[in-house]
C-alpha cells in the first residue's frame, strides 16, 4: 500500500505536459447533463443527481451547509473523469453540476489533464487546478456549472486573500519537475496574472498556499528523486497579503544528521502555523507537529503524532489541531483514523476510527470553517462533519 504522497509524485514525473484530455470519447450519460470533448472548451451543463460510485477527492466550503466536491464518475470510457458537485444541506445530499473529461490525480500518462483541488470564493465564484506542477486552472462564475480554461501558467496552489486571488504557478515541467515558480496575484473573477514574487526551489514539486488575514504563507514540499540540494521544503511568507515575501528554511528541521521534512501545513488566527513533518529516515521518530504563534518567526517544540502516515492537518487556535490519515492509496484495507488535539500537540484524542477499503482514488479534504464547522472527507465516499468544534463527528455519504 501507498501513500499518495508517492503516487502524486510519481505523477508529477511523469508528466510532460497538459496537451490531451483523458480519454477520446465519453460513454453515453443517463442524466441531462452533457459532456464536452476538451477541457478548452466552456461547459454548459444544467443540474443532475450524483451517480453511483462516486469517488471525492477535494471539497470547499462557503459555510457548514454550502459546500462543492470535486469527485471522480465511472461515467466515462478509458481513465476517470471528474465531476463537479453541490451541496446545500452540510453534505447530506449532493447534486452533480458539471462533467469534465479530465483525470484526477491518479493519472499518470503523458499528456492527461489533471484537476484534484477546488476553491470558492463565493457562491458563484470558483476555481479548480490540479495541485501538482503541470495543471490547469479552471474557473465559474456561475456556481459550478460552467467552468473555462484559463489560458497561460499551470497553476499548482491557490488561495483567497481578500479582494484578490493568491496561486502559486509553474512554466511547466522538464527541469526535472516544474519550472519557473512564481507566486502571482489577480483580482476576483479575472484572469489578469501578476507575478509578486519568484521563489528560488528547483528541487519541488508541488505547493500548498494559505492565507489568515493579511498572513499568506507557500509551502513547497521537497521531492527526494529530483537529486538536487536537501530535498526539504522551502516556506515562504508573506505579512502583507501577498506583496511581500521572505524565504525561510523547513520547519521540521533535522534529527541528528537526518533531515525531516515538512509535508503538510495549516493556519489559524493570530498568527498560528503549524506544520506537520516527516522524518526522511525512520529512527523511531515518527511523524511529528510544529507550531508558531508568530506567523512562522519561531516554532514550538517537536510533538509527536500516535498515527502512521498522516498526510491531513487543521488547526483553529495555537492548541487546538487535528491530524487525519485518509490520504492513502493502494489495494486492501487500512484503519483510518481522525486525530485531536487540544494542548498544541501534547497529548492526542482519536475522534473517528474506521477500517476500509483502499482505492485508486485517496480524497484529500481535512479543514475548518470558523472554530465550529469542520470536514473530513475519508474513503468509500465518505463525509465526516462536525458543527462543535470536533467535540463529535458525523457520517454521511455522497
Amino acid at each position: 500500500m501507498l501513500r499518495r504522497f508517492a503516487a502524486t509524485l510519481a505523477g508529477a514525473l511523469a508528466l510532460s505536459s497538459l496537451v490531451a484530455a483523458c480519454a477520446s470519447t465519453a460513454a453515453p450519460l443517463s442524466s441531462p447533463s452533457r459532456s464536452v470533448p476538451s477541457l478548452s472548451s466552456k461547459l454548459q451543463q444544467v443540474s443532475s443527481p450524483v451517480p453511483r460510485d462516486v469517488s471525492a477527492i477535494n471539497l470547499s466550503w462557503m459555510n457548514a451547509h454550502q459546500g462543492w466536491a470535486l469527485a471522480t464518475t465511472p461515467r466515462c470510457t478509458g481513465d476517470r473523469c471528474v465531476a463537479v458537485l453541490g451541496t446545500r444541506d452540510g453534505g447530506r445530499v449532493w447534486t452533480e453540476l458539471a462533467h469534465l473529461r479530465a483525470c484526477s490525480s491518479e493519472c499518470t500518462l503523458v499528456g492527461e489533464e489533471q484537476l484534484s483541488a477546488i476553491t470558492f470564493a463565493s457562491p458563484k465564484l470558483g476555481y479548480i487546478y490540479g495541485g501538482l506542477g503541470d495543471s490547469p486552472l479552471m474557473m465559474t462564475t456561475d456556481g459550478g456549472r460552467d467552468w473555462k480554461v484559463e489560458k497561460g501558467r499551470d497553476t499548482a496552489a491557490l488561495a483567497l486573500a481578500g479582494n484578490v486571488v493568491v496561486r502559486v504557478s509553474s512554466s511547466g515541467a522538464g527541469c526535472p519537475g516544474p519550472c519557473a515558480w512564481s507566486i502571482d496575484e489577480a483580482a476576483l473573477a479575472t484572469d489578469s496574472w501578476t507575478s509578486v514574487a519568484a521563489p528560488a526551489t528547483g528541487n519541488h514539486y508541488s505547493a500548498q498556499l494559505l492565507v489568515e488575514g493579511s498572513d499568506v504563507y507557500a509551502l513547497f514540499p521537497g521531492s527526494l528523486t529530483q537529486g538536487a540540494g536537501t530535498q526539504q521544503a522551502s516556506l515562504y511568507i508573506s505579512e502583507d497579503g501577498g506583496a511581500a515575501w521572505v524565504e525561510r528554511a523547513d520547519p521540521c528541521g533535522f534529527t541528528g544528521s537526518m533531515p525531516d521534512d515538512a509535508q503538510e501545513m495549516a493556519v489559524a488566527p493570530h498568527g498560528v502555523l503549524a506544520v506537520l513533518c516527516e522524518p526522511r529516515v525512520d529512527l523511531g521518530t515518527g511523524f511529528f507537529v510544529m507550531v508558531s504563534t508568530d506567523a512562522g518567526v519561531l516554532f514550538g517544540s517537536r510533538e509527536p503524532i500516535p498515527i502512521a502516515g498522516g498526510q491531513q492537518l487543521a488547526a483553529t487556535s495555537s492548541t487546538k489541531l487535528w491530524v487525519g490519515n485518509s490520504d492513502v492509496t493502494g489495494q486492501g484495507s487500512y484503519v483510518y483514523k481522525l486525530i485531536r488535539s487540544i494542548n498544541g500537540g501534547n497529548t492526542w484524542t482519536t475522534v473517528v476510527n474506521f477500517r476500509g477499503q483502499v482505492g485508486p482514488t485517496a480524497g484529500s479534504y481535512l479543514g475548518f470553517k470558523g472554530p465550529s464547522d469542520g470536514h473530513w472527507l475519508a474513503p468509500g465516499s465518505t463525509l465526516w462533519s462536525t458543527t462543535n468544534a470536533g467535540d463529535s463527528w458525523s457520517k454521511s455519504k455522497f
